[in-house]
């Protein structure tokens, strides 16, 4: 989880991943987390340390105190397709408080 002040969500998100080094190939959609508008990313990064590419995406909401970015990562790929789960439930059970 990651934060950052006030400012459109996308730009946020489009921010979060440029500063990810080795990122590439990211997709955004408009979504939904809980009841609040979100934006979603899926994208890649190449670690050049483990010569591989593996699967990353997160989701961001804006808050009354800032917007805030939830990634998903993992050590690989598969490491990731195992998480889905657990972030598939933290997106759709966001509440706003």
């Amino acid at each position: 989880m990651w934060t950052a002040p006030k400012g459109p969500v996308r730009g946020t998100l489009e921010s979060f991943v440029k500063a990810e080094e080795g990122s590439r190939k990211a997709v955004y959609t408009e979504t939904k987390a809980g009841a609040l508008p979100a934006v979603e990313v899926t994208y890649a990064v190449y670690s050049e340390v483990m010569e591989e590419t593996s699967d990353k995406r997160a989701f961001a909401v804006e808050t009354p105190k800032g917007v805030v970015v939830v990634q998903l990562g993992g050590l690989d790929s598969e490491e990731h397709r195992a998480m889905l789960p657990a972030y598939r439930l933290a997106k759709s059970s966001l509440k706003a408080s």
